[in-house]
């Protein structure tokens, strides 16, 4: 494990004071006091090391490869580089720590956090502003609590710390693929998370012409998904890094713009 690259925040060019934090910031991700704590893993394999990816029988692969046969995936969603492969819209099963393979499986990415470094940037006329990384990089996660549907809506009625500058920062974790799938959580990162102003997710703006994208992340628990954010092409210097939320509530409202550093 290494540690988390840095997160800077620069305005150059006027007095404007840095946005208030959130109430508790947070790359991981909490449980609301209803939602059950760990429970056995649905997958794990037994390739010893890091040999999952030369493992015709790893147990994880299978599953991956399950799921993306629609659309011809074959083995893990990872390049030997660590890279988002082109095949958006399927969910992302990694190896985890029920798992006998370590650290350095190609299948593990998400769990190891972000690697590269952020520097959220103010401009003169494009607000908080951007620097570059390669199509397919792991730019971080929408972490917050996992609350269950009704505990959404009741959020959603009472304003209780889901709307921040008009936006919500409610999403579905009911994406078509496990349409069917129970129990069903959603993740607020209204409180608890790492996506306000200041914080680099929070950042990102929401438009038709996308740059990023979202992937399901799972490792071992299909409730309990994380929200991860990949670069979808190259991303050049000073370029708006923009993505389309789906399966939210309600979509999130942001305003702001970020940069991204290379390693």
């Amino acid at each position: 494990m290494f540690d988390l690259p840095t997160i800077i925040i620069e305005n150059t060019v006027d007095s404007e004071a840095i946005p208030p934090s959130l109430h508790v910031y947070s790359e991981s991700m909490h449980l609301h006091p209803e939602i059950p704590d760990a429970r056995p893993p649905d997958v794990c394999c037994d390739c010893p090391g890091a040999s999952c990816a030369r493992n015709p029988s790893c147990a994880c692969k299978a599953c991956q490869t399950l799921y993306g046969m629609e659309v011809g995936l074959k083995g893990f969603m990872y390049t030997q580089d660590g890279r988002l492969k082109d095949f958006e819209g399927i969910p992302i099963f990694e190896c985890h720590e029920g798992c006998l393979c370590n650290d350095r499986c190609r299948n593990r990415v998400v769990q190891l956090r972000r690697r590269v470094h952020i520097k959220i940037a103010k401009t003169k006329k494009k607000g908080w502003g951007s620097d570059s990384v390669r199509k397919g990089t792991f730019i971080g996660t929408y972490s917050g609590e996992y609350i269950s549907e009704s505990e959404a809506q009741n959020r959603l009625r009472s304003d209780e710390g889901t709307f921040i500058d008009g936006g919500s920062f409610i999403f579905d974790l009911d994406f078509h693929h496990l349409l069917d799938f129970r129990p069903h959580y959603m993740i607020d990162g209204g409180n608890i998370g790492n996506t306000h102003k200041t914080h680099f997710t929070r950042t990102i703006r929401v438009s038709q012409t996308v740059v990023l994208l979202l992937a399901m992340s799972m490792r071992g628990n299909l409730a309990k998904a994380l929200i991860a954010i990949f670069t979808e092409r190259e991303i050049h210097p000073g370029e708006e890094l923009t993505l389309s939320y789906f399966g939210s509530i309600q979509k999130v409202k942001a305003n702001a713009w970020y940069n991204a550093v290379g390693p």
